[in-house]
């Protein structure tokens, strides 16, 4: 067994342990100038590398003979292995094509920081992965890429590139696994799977870095981590029981998710200001056992997120933690949906949209000032019910369609709830307003509508209207404690 000496302690994170292993959201040391030297087992080969290496002393720098390192390997067959290191010098080009089954392919490629070509607008490592078409003629089995690639953090303009595709077939157990491994800025990766059973792990460090996953099949697994700042992650998911895990650590960030077919799940997290997440399945469910239809966690400020799901029997989960953060989650058609919102800060705002669709369930919190809700629900039989704590904040629902409760709860000052209701059937309650200077305002087109309000405080106002000319069996009751108070109830 020889040995080789990479100086970076992020390869030996990747080769001592699966990338990721525990969640996707585990804090990540991203400190790129201090790494301890480390020794890297490389597979017995028939010939000695050590006649093809240059010690790291003797190269030269860039501009002075030096230009860069060239790996072209194919194989066609069964059980091959093949593996390009290409750790020391700079602008590492590795291509590896294997036909066949159960074939490996390993790349590591990394720079010394003073001998970079990134600066001189070259990627300073490209690899490129391609795996395919079994022996039969068909797509092939159980193939595995693994790509490392190191650069200078500090060097301007592109550093790795890295392109992996697997090709496999629909089979049980035809599984093939990418993991790619990225330490740099400016960082492009792209990974095409089909079949199913398939696994792709994506770990990128540093700024401006890119990440594509295509998987097309069922029963796929994604994980991608990012840390650093204007990273993108782009997951795109073909086929049922897929699962993806997203996760991003810096400010500006962004993730995009699409999921086709049924019975997918989704988790994403990020962690600073001013990130993106757009999030999307379509088919139904979207749920399965514990594992939540899309569930999303945002922390920091001024963040976004855009949740679409067009499906029946699927769940969202959206939390938000920070201050100015925007929520729209949107269940379009299909029956026994869910949503459940959670926002604590202040000036966030959610919008919930639920229709074409019945029997649908709403619940969101929202914890500090000047929070806002609003919410359309169409169809039958579906419920939404809110609370908020703090000041200023606002509840606007619109109800269409029949046989709908509402149920809200407010806590603080300056707070405002009003409720539109068409149909029949329909329940508007205000549980508790507790506080000074609050409003409510109900609305319950035509008849057998239900309205309850209790408010608690001074110079508070409650205004319910039900029916139209003609209505009956509506119900109206309103309780108010505290002075300067002032209720209205029209029929």
């Amino acid at each position: 067994m020889q040995k080789y000496l990479i100086t970076t302690a992020s390869v030996l994170a990747l080769l001592a342990t699966p990338v990721f292993a525990d969640t996707p959201d585990r804090p990540v040391d991203q400190d790129y100038e201090s790494h301890d030297p480390l020794e890297i087992e490389i597979p017995q080969l028939e010939h000695d590398l050590n006649a093809n290496i240059v010690p790291t002393s003797d190269l030269e720098a860039p501009g002075e003979g030096l230009t860069n390192q060239t790996s072209t390997i194919s194989q066609s067959g069964w059980q091959n292995e093949a593996f390009t290191n290409q750790a020391y010098g700079n602008e590492g080009i590795s291509s590896i094509q294997q036909i066949g089954d159960a074939n490996q392919a390993t790349v590591i490629q990394a720079e010394n920081g003073d001998r970079s070509s990134a600066g001189f607008g070259t990627p300073a490592n490209q690899s490129t992965i391609i795996q395919g078409v079994g022996g039969d003629g068909g797509a092939s089995h159980e193939n595995v890429a693994s790509v490392t690639q190191i650069a200078d953090p500090d060097a301007a303009g592109p550093t790795n590139v890295s392109l992996i595709t697997q090709d496999s077939d629909d089979a049980v157990g035809a599984s093939v696994t990418a993991t790619l491994y990225q330490e740099g800025l400016g960082n492009d990766s792209n990974i095409s799977q089909t079949g199913a059973d398939n696994e792709t792990t994506v770990s990128q460090f540093g700024w401006n870095n890119d990440s594509l996953v295509n998987q097309g099949g069922w029963n796929n697994n994604t994980i991608v981590g990012q840390s650093g700042e204007n990273n993108v992650s782009d997951v795109w998911q073909r086929g049922e029981y897929n699962s993806a895990a997203l996760w991003q650590e810096g400010n500006d960030n962004g993730a995009w998710v699409e999921q086709g077919g049924s019975y997918n799940s989704l988790d994403s997290t990020q962690t600073g200001d001013g990130n993106n997440a757009t999030l999307r399945q379509r088919g139904f469910n979207n749920e399965t056992g514990d594992a939540l239809g899309i569930d999303n966690n945002q922390e920091g400020n001024g963040n976004t997120t855009t949740i679409t799901q067009n499906s029946i029997e699927s769940s969202i989960v959206n939390a938000q933690l920070g201050d100015y953060q925007s929520s729209t989650l949107t269940q379009r058609g299909g029956v026994n949906n869910s949503i459940v919102n959670e926002q604590i800060g202040s000036g966030n705002d959610t919008q919930i949209l639920q229709f074409r669709g019945d029997n649908n369930v709403a619940g969101t919190f929202q914890n500090g000032s000047d929070n806002t809700l609003q919410a359309v629900q169409g169809g039958w039989s579906n419920e939404i019910a809110s609370i908020q704590v703090g000041s200023g904040n606002s509840i606007l629902i619109g109800d269409i369609n029949d046989d709908g409760p509402d149920n809200f709860g407010q806590n603080g000052t300056d707070q405002l709830i009003d409720v539109l209701q068409y149909g029949v059937d329909n329940t508007f309650n205000v549980e508790y307003q507790l506080g000074d200077g609050n409003e409510i305002y109900g609305k319950q087109e035509t008849a057998f509508n239900l309205a309850t309000v209790s408010q608690d405080g001074w110079n508070n106002v409650a205004d319910i209207g039900q029916g139209l000319a003609g209505a009956y069996a509506n119900v109206a009751t309103v309780t108010q404690w505290g002075s300067g108070n002032a209720a209205t109830v029209q029929q």
